[in-house]
């Protein structure tokens, strides 16, 4: 399943934080995972590590919902995560969440095949303003492609409309991003628009902007969000900025299980504190 990578946060995840993870016996009940996925393509990302890699190819994708399936994974929407976290039912199997940010046209033609072969559901990120158009190299879904999938059980959120930097946002602009795709979501489909999906490093160490933007969330109706923090939900966490974990063509069924049972939760601490460095240096 995809290619091993020589890198450090597969070392560390596997011969370290997992292992240890296991050895304390953390109870997985507490804690869904959330996976994060953008294009399922043949094409892969030119960057210049494979951490960073967003696409999956079609082949990989099978064999990662595959292993999920013969492991007694199930999925569940992403409006369900708050009722399934608050309240777990120990007799069920193992729930997690599937999302797709961008809104590509590939979540049709390649990942929605597979995830319909093995009865799973997901939730996909439109940013409104590149509907039926062509965006960062790759065709959009149209509205009447949503509404396919949307009576096949797949779940739509927002991603804002230009999919900008909100960080860098007048409180005005932040507030029509946020605003205005829910609304064109909500007039294609037919259906309230609950679900947000941040874009772009979400700026965990801004404590200021974080409490305007879920001010601006909660008014507009949005009760659950998800953000680029990594690492699984718990509880404890804010529902409108949930960590996830990201998942792309490097993961094989090694990486997956450790990522699904709590040993890639580390590099969350990490990337925490690289942006607190940041923000001082």
């Amino acid at each position: 399943m995809g290619i091993n990578f020589l890198r450090l946060d597969r070392l560390a995840t596997l011969y370290m934080s997992y292992p240890l993870y296991k050895f304390m016996l953390k109870n997985r009940k507490f804690h869904i995972p959330i996976l994060m996925y953008h294009s399922i393509s043949s094409i892969p990302d030119k960057v210049f590590h494979p951490y960073f890699q967003t696409n999956t190819d079609p082949g990989t994708f099978f064999r990662q919902m595959e292993w999920l399936a013969n492991n007694n994974y199930r999925t569940i929407p992403l409006n369900m995560l708050e009722e399934e976290i608050k309240y777990p039912i120990h007799d069920r199997n193992k729930p997690f969440v599937i999302t797709f940010d961008d809104g590509f046209k590939d979540f049709l033609e390649n990942a929605f095949p597979i995830l319909n072969l093995f009865n799973f559901t997901a939730t996909v990120f439109l940013p409104t303003g590149f509907i039926g158009q062509r965006w960062m190299g790759k065709d959009c879904l149209t509205w009447k492609e949503v509404r396919a999938l949307q009576s096949e059980g797949i779940e739509f959120g927002s991603h804002t409309v230009s999919h900008p930097k909100l960080h860098r946002l007048s409180h005005k602009l932040l507030h029509q991003e946020i605003e205005n795709s829910k609304k064109a979501i909500e007039h294609a489909t037919g259906q309230k628009v609950v679900t947000f999906s941040y874009p772009y490093a979400f700026p965990q160490e801004d404590l200021a902007f974080i409490e305007v933007i879920g001010r601006i969330l909660s008014d507009q109706g949005y009760t659950l969000g998800v953000s680029t923090r990594i690492g699984r939900v718990s509880v404890l966490d804010d529902m409108r900025f949930l960590k996830r974990i990201p998942i792309n063509m490097n993961d094989d069924s090694i990486l997956l299980r450790a990522k699904m049972e709590g040993g890639y939760d580390w590099v969350y601490n990490v990337q925490y504190l690289s942006r607190i460095l940041k923000k001082w240096v």
